[in-house]
């Protein structure tokens, strides 16, 4: 059974040009691995506290999870967000949380799956691991093929984010071209490229596990399959989970299933016998 004494606590982790970043730490007695949580919001909205079932949840089960707010794209383009990612990273060696980044393993949904794959595939820093939820991990015209069934509704919750007054007009290639620092006319396939964690993976990067539902609305699940076949192509260790009848943010993300399946692989991918003999997860 999980244990059920989580401590949560909210932490300053960086100042930057545009002002604080908080994280939420959730943790239990005894745990050391540790993972770093991305919230979702299209790169333009989403807030650390949404969904809090999940790090929680993974917090019972011997996790320690930070849940940070990031620099959003409306705040700086890439690489802020992987800069805040290590400054996450940073804070949790400082404090003592975990004793290096083998110990980290990088999560995210949607927006933040992409982000945080992004980061865990071009920092200097070594991760263990990455775990993304619903994300799509290929920008380009090659991710472009996979759309969702004009007959699956966008949930309620999605529909009722609203982004900042700044980006609120802006359509799909509007997010990404703030998200490259770049006017929407200037974005091009060699800029959608270079933010495409498809396109940056190479061999002897970390393990990877991928959920995603066959009923997203949002982000067809063609993505997470993709994204393991260029992994495969590497030689990467990349596991997909798909879940039948289960749409984009679902609830089912932060129940059982979901969660011990995450944290089995937190686990098998901080672990020093992963590290030293290249196990595939």
């Amino acid at each position: 059974m999980p244990d059920t004494s989580v401590i949560a606590t909210t932490h300053e982790y960086a100042v930057t040009e545009s002002g604080r970043l908080l994280l939420d730490l959730y943790r239990a007695e005894g745990s050391r691995a540790a993972v770093i949580l991305l919230h979702g919001g299209a790169w333009v909205m989403g807030s650390r506290s949404d969904y809090d079932q999940r790090p929680r949840g993974l917090a019972e089960r011997g996790v320690t999870v930070a849940s940070i707010d990031y620099r959003l794209a409306g705040d700086a383009p890439f690489p802020a967000q992987r800069a805040d990612i290590e400054s996450a990273a940073a804070w949790l060696i400082d404090t003592g949380v975990v004793d290096d980044p083998s110990q980290i393993v990088l999560m995210g949904a949607s927006a933040g799956a992409h982000l945080a794959a992004l980061a865990l595939l071009t920092s200097h820093t070594r991760f263990a691991g990455f775990v993304g939820l619903f994300g799509r991990y290929d920008l380009t015209a090659l991710g472009d093929v996979f759309q969702p069934s004009g007959d699956l509704e966008v949930p309620a919750d999605i529909r009722a984010m609203r982004p900042s007054a700044r980006s609120a007009h802006l359509d799909l290639r509007g997010r990404l071209a703030l998200l490259a620092g770049v006017e929407a006319a200037q974005l091009d396939e060699r800029l959608l490229e270079e933010l495409s964690p498809a396109a940056r993976i190479s061999p002897g990067a970390p393990p990877m596990l991928l959920l995603h539902g066959e009923a997203d609305a949002v982000v067809h699940h063609g993505h997470a399959l993709h994204f393991a076949a260029r992994a495969a192509d590497a030689g990467v260790a990349c596991e997909v989970a798909l879940i039948p009848e289960v749409n984009h943010e679902d609830e089912r993300y932060g129940g059982d299933d979901c969660l011990d399946r995450v944290a089995w692989f937190v686990g098998k991918a901080t672990s020093r016998s992963t590290r030293s003999k290249g196990v595939r997860l």
